[in-house]
């Protein structure tokens, strides 16, 4: 089943209210996974180091309990910020101070390192153990979702909280 790019991104997104300066993360640059797609020129980037290794973490929060429901690795993303950065601007379009560079749903190989509840769920198919011995397929009215990513050393984006409302 596709994803589909943005379907996600229309509903209950936030954003952390940290920022962190690239050079603050420049300790933390590291390869990113080759390509096995040929790649355009403008996408053949000669830097070796050219992502980054931020720990994630998304919670789902019910009531008083707390189940984590993904943790990932930025550096195995398969296109980097660099990549998105290029891609971007590669047809003329500006990006400004300010701007906002997302990179979408940071999956990983393992159940527990899937970045969307439509993997992790098999696409509905499947539900999921929470803390209190519920269980979730997707999320609820009322549920909340903790977002969390650091690259240890004392560099964070702090953690991002959004909560499900019931529609009005």
């Amino acid at each position: 089943m596709p994803l589909g790019p943005l379907n996600g991104k229309s509903f209950s997104t936030s954003i952390s209210p940290w920022v962190v300066t690239l050079d603050a993360l420049e300790s933390f640059q590291c390869p990113a996974p080759a390509k096995d797609l040929k790649v355009v020129p403008y996408l053949a980037d000669s830097k070796i180091d050219n992502t980054y290794s931020i720990e994630l973490k998304a919670e789902l929060l019910v009531g008083d309990g707390a189940t984590t429901i993904c943790e990932s690795q930025m550096k195995t993303m398969y296109w980097s910020f660099r990549d998105l950065l290029a891609h971007q601007t590669s047809n003329g379009c500006n990006l400004n101070t300010g701007d906002l560079l997302a990179t979408g749903t940071i999956s990983g190989e393992t159940k527990t390192s899937h970045g969307c509840l439509l993997e992790l769920t098999k696409g509905g198919e499947e539900n999921f153990k929470i803390a209190g011995g519920l269980h979730r397929t997707f999320l609820e009215d009322g549920d909340s979702i903790r977002i969390s990513a650091s690259c240890g050393d004392g560099v964070g984006f702090g953690e991002c909280v959004g909560k499900v409302l019931p529609a009005r």
